[in-house]
């Protein structure tokens, strides 16, 4: 298995703001899943302190992203989506001002605080599953003359914030573990798709392993998901746990991703783990 950490520059973060123990790691069975992962987790963690990262907020300010606006419009959900179950899977890249779920039409806009996260958000989680949906997220247009008119108030906001004390920031570090869920019993024919897209149900997934016998290459009946956000996993926890997959109910538990599958005490039995291999699919 490979594993990669990214390295955030100092220069994004305000001064002396860096949090020592950030650890952004990204795993995979190969150097570019790893990377994907990396790249991916570490996408989050920046869309989760825009506000509190300078540069940052001055590229989301600015007319460096092209024409869009701070709103995403969504399409193609499923009747069964939620408003929050909705919410959760946009605010993985950035926090959300208003969200409206047009009922009985599959779709729904959200506004985010910032257009960093809604441009994100159109490359991230457009054509990714929702409730066994396919949606459809686009960024909205920026109507014209909307930043020109704004740019003098943003430059007062500027020059009032300058003058205020300046108060220490502080980060929360990002544990690339805390967001996974290991499932055991699974049916032994259930697919690798089928257990993925099983899971999809309760929000964007990061990364999915399934575990499956070197000789044989069947399922071996475990494996873990690994989400986005917090959120998305006790999301999981709530409604997937005993939920049936061909008949047979799943168990789900939490661990640290990465750390039981290797050290040999992941399987449903003694001796699995040691029989068996991951594959993985990093999402898009």
């Amino acid at each position: 298995k490979e594993r990669v950490t990214v390295e955030l520059s100092d220069g994004i973060f305000a001064e002396g703001s860096k949090p020592e123990d950030l650890v952004i790691e990204g795993e995979g069975l190969n150097k570019k899943e790893e990377l994907q992962s990396a790249a991916l987790r570490a996408l989050v963690y920046v869309c989760s302190y825009i506000d509190l990262l300078p540069p940052v907020k001055e590229l989301s300010d600015s007319g460096n992203l092209g024409e869009g606006s701070n709103r995403v419009v969504i399409k193609h959900l499923s009747q069964e989506t939620s408003e929050q179950s909705l919410r959760e899977h946009l605010q993985q890249f950035g926090g959300i001002l208003d969200l409206t779920l047009e009922e009985g039409t599959g779709e729904a806009s959200a506004t985010y605080e910032h257009r960093l996260s809604a441009w994100v958000a159109e490359r991230m989680l457009h054509r990714s599953a929702l409730d066994d949906r396919i949606i459809s997220v686009e960024q909205v247009p920026e109507e014209k003359g909307t930043r020109s008119s704004a740019a003098p108030r943003k430059k007062r906001e500027t020059a009032r914030a300058a003058a205020r004390p300046k108060v220490p920031v502080q980060f929360k570090s990002y544990i690339s573990s805390e967001f996974a869920i290991r499932y055991n019993d699974a049916p032994l024919d259930a697919s690798f798709t089928e257990m993925k897209q099983h899971f999809m149900q309760a929000g964007h997934l990061v990364a999915f392993k399934y575990s499956v016998h070197q000789e044989t290459k069947k399922s071996a009946g475990y494996g873990s998901a690994i989400y986005g956000s917090a959120e998305a996993r006790a999301e999981a926890m709530e409604r997937l746990q005993g939920m049936k997959v061909r008949g047979v109910a799943l168990h789900l538990e939490l661990f640290s991703a990465g750390k039981k599958l290797a050290d040999g005490a992941a399987g449903p039995e003694d001796g699995a783990a040691a029989e068996s291999d991951e594959e993985e699919e990093v999402e898009d």
